[in-house]
């Protein structure tokens, strides 16, 4: 896919990224349901009021998205746990239609240059079990299992 620019994000994409993580939702939550697990319903309207802002007032935390034709398509969402020394990644999406183009594979590699610039040698992250196409990306980007809980697994990428 060609006229992809990948950029920090700015406060501006809020509403854009909130939208894409409402797909985001939308799809999890199908695939618990289908799996008879009580899914995320609180999260379908959005992101909480003011929940965004906290990426945008320090270098703590961070947004990287993906653009094609002045829209975003893409998305990965960084926390940063100085002290107790791993990078979160709070939300990871990119739009079902652009897929499969190695956009989510470039997102992820910002989010291991933002770790290895901040002496961050270890990323973590969640993901649903019911996910079965995130966990395969996750586990091909080498990232390990490090616990079950619940219905979601705690991975987490070694750099």
């Amino acid at each position: 896919m060609k006229n992809i620019k990948y950029r920090k994000s700015v406060k501006n994409d809020v509403l854009e990224i909130n939208n894409l993580f409402i797909e985001m939702v939308k799809h999890v939550n199908n695939k618990m349901i289908d799996n008879g697990i009580t899914p995320y319903e609180q999260l379908e309207n959005g992101y909480e009021d003011g929940y965004l802002d906290k990426f945008y007032v320090d270098d703590n935390n961070v947004i990287f998205v993906a653009e094609h034709n002045n829209n975003i398509i893409g998305f990965i969402s960084l926390c940063l746990y100085k002290e107790e020394s791993y990078v979160y990644v709070d939300d990871y999406c990119v739009k079902e239609e652009y897929r499969g183009y190695g956009i989510g594979s470039k997102l992820m590699e910002m989010a291991v240059i933002y770790a290895k610039e901040k002496e961050i040698r270890l990323i973590l992250t969640h993901v649903e079990s019911t996910n079965k196409d995130a966990i395969d990306f996750y586990f091909n980007k080498s990232f390990e299992l490090q616990e079950k809980q619940d219905n979601r697994l705690l991975i987490k990428k070694s750099l």
